[in-house]
């Protein structure tokens, strides 16, 4: 440790120390005659060194150092954040966050799958009314463990057909023959007709309150937030 930062670290824990300790005790061999200390080799000021011991400032070797560490852990993460999307039907884990809200009074449980841990499943007895975001989780994990369509027509039917078992299950609301495309009623629906497009190549883009859903010719299933533009469920 530089001969200041001895000085102020003894001033800072209450230890009495003799007043030369600021050269180690020896003042026939060292000196401190600016007040400067050096740390990986870089030259600092008074205030610098006292930064430095207390944790509030870094050398440029410091900071690469932390930095490697920072980009190290982001690097695990994010393969962990793939090995999840790839076992939860291509759901994101951070959009799976932002979807769930839980909810204390025995409504649900709900186990996400802690970083480093297994994915888990969205489980309610039967009848109990869910959230809205809940639900759709529920759909994206039931869509995620049943085998794609082979086209775009195919794919639509799956999810439209999920989503009212779902809605059925765990909206507590009836279906209605005739869902408003202004004024919702608490329950999600599939996309009306008139918001339904089908492109030359076989695609289909159905849009519904909040989402965007493409279905692809091969039977893959993408959906969008309108809001954010983020995915936040893909099956390929």
């Amino acid at each position: 440790m530089p001969p200041l930062c001895s000085r102020f670290s003894a001033l800072a824990s209450g230890v009495h120390v003799m007043l030369t300790s600021y050269v180690r005790n020896n003042p026939l061999r060292y000196a401190d005659p600016t007040g400067r200390c050096v740390e990986d080799g870089e030259e600092h000021g008074t205030l610098w060194c006292i930064a430095h011991f207390l944790g509030m400032a870094e050398t440029a070797k410091q900071r690469r150092e932390l930095r490697a560490e920072a980009d190290a852990r982001e690097a695990e993460y994010q393969v962990w954040r793939a090995q999840w999307a790839a076992s939860h039907g291509g759901l994101d884990f951070e959009a799976a966050l932002g979807m769930v809200a839980l909810q204390y009074g025995g409504i649900y449980a709900t186990n996400l799958g802690g970083y480093g841990g297994k994915g888990g499943t969205l489980a309610a007895p039967r009848g109990e009314v869910l959230t809205r975001q809940s639900r759709l989780l529920a759909v994206f994990q039931r869509l995620g463990s049943t085998p794609r369509a082979t086209n775009a027509e195919g794919a639509m039917a799956q999810m439209n057909a999920t989503l009212e078992a779902v809605e059925d299950t765990y909206s507590g609301v009836p279906r209605s023959p005739n869902p408003s495309a202004k004024v919702s009623d608490g329950r999600m629906y599939p996309a009306l007709e008139d918001n339904i497009r089908r492109s030359a190549d076989g695609t289909i883009t159905a849009t519904s309150r909040g989402h965007v859903f493409t279905y692809g010719p091969n039977g893959s299933i993408t959906v969008t937030e309108k809001g954010t533009g983020n995915v936040v469920f893909r099956k390929n």
